[in-house]
């Protein structure tokens, strides 16, 4: 069966083939826009109460997004009483590595993509108003080093480090960090490419561009190939997907 999804749009999609699994994709940014596109937390959280099968397949393909979004999916996915399978299927990028950690256990694609870093955000207001969204970034950045610190066993320095460095890993770096626990076969890339040197990121991967999806399901490879909204660090949310 499926359950509805949150718009009309295929943003995510959660579908439960038989009483033992169900397969729950997270292709898209974290949390809701301005336009109500994206994975909102409130309504997939919603729609994971209601599965009762005893293994989840948890489908990433994602840049990243709302710090608080991310973090309520993650919690409500390590609660849940079915054993959860993250496959990263592309680029797991920011909060959206958090999401993937949800999984007990981990598998990463090999030609997929993983970064974290420092969060970050805008703020208007005096320098006392400033000064304290700057302690709420801080904050924000102690929960997620939180979860990467207990996922990989690494001292919080290096993990701190690494977060300020804007650092990306391949799948054999992520596995090797402790992010990941198996690395998969490379999947087939569903006609979208983004050139993260474009995007104003601080550290783009070698070579800046990279082509990022899969086709393994019609759906998945509907939600990947219909984004045109992505969202570009200390810019928000442009039209930046390339066809090719």
């Amino acid at each position: 069966m499926k359950w509805p999804r949150s718009t009309a749009q295929p943003w995510y999609e959660i579908r439960a083939e038989s009483s033992d699994v169900a397969d729950v994709w997270v292709y898209d940014v974290i949390g809701e826009d301005f336009f109500g596109e994206g994975v909102s937390a409130k309504n997939l959280c919603r729609e994971l109460s209601q599965i009762t099968a005893e293994r989840i397949n948890l489908h990433v393909n994602s840049p990243g997004g709302n710090v608080f979004d991310g973090q309520a999916i993650y919690n409500a996915l390590r609660r849940h009483p079915a054993s959860v399978t993250t496959y990263v299927e592309g680029f797991a990028g920011s909060i959206a590595t958090v999401v993937a950690l949800a999984g007990d256990k981990v598998v990463m694609a090999a030609n997929s993509l993983w970064m974290i870093h420092d969060p970050f955000g805008c703020a208007c207001g005096s320098a006392a108003e400033l000064r304290a969204y700057a302690d709420v970034l801080d904050k924000a950045e102690v929960t997620i080093a939180g979860v990467y610190v207990e996922h990989t066993g690494r001292e919080r320095a290096e993990i701190d480090d690494a977060m300020a460095n804007e650092t990306w890993f391949s799948a054999d770096e992520a596995k090797d960090f402790g992010f990941v626990d198996t690395v998969g076969e490379p999947l087939k890339v569903a006609a979208m490419a983004w050139n993260f040197a474009e995007l104003g990121y601080r550290t783009p991967p070698p070579g800046g561009a990279v082509m990022i999806g899969n086709d393994t399901t019609p759906e998945a490879a509907e939600a990947t190939s219909c984004r045109e909204l992505v969202f570009v660090p200390g810019h928000g949310y442009y039209t930046l997907a390339k066809r090719i």
